[in-house]
């Protein structure tokens, strides 16, 4: 999730990228980068991409399919197995 100048947890600056995401899951991506030896460096913490949100009504679904495009490398949040993925 990510807050808004008042603080509150907010969708209307999801795309904005100055704004950095907060959680368990990037808490506990944090904890992974750091046991990770070096093996994971250069993370940038960012959306799925306008056009497979615009394709898929899932943000899971969307952030999948920026994996198969080679958008990129990996995406943390708590996904399962469906047909479509």
């Amino acid at each position: 999730y990510k807050r808004n100048a008042d603080g509150d947890v907010s969708m209307d600056v999801h795309f904005d990228d100055s704004i950095p995401y907060q959680g368990i899951y990037m808490d506990y991506f944090q904890q992974l980068i750091g046991i990770s030896g070096g093996d994971i460096a250069n993370i940038t913490y960012t959306h799925p991409s306008v056009a497979s949100l615009k394709r898929h009504s899932s943000n899971y679904t969307a952030a999948v399919q920026d994996i198969e495009n080679g958008i990129v490398d990996m995406s943390v949040a708590p996904f399962w197995m469906t047909g479509q993925r």
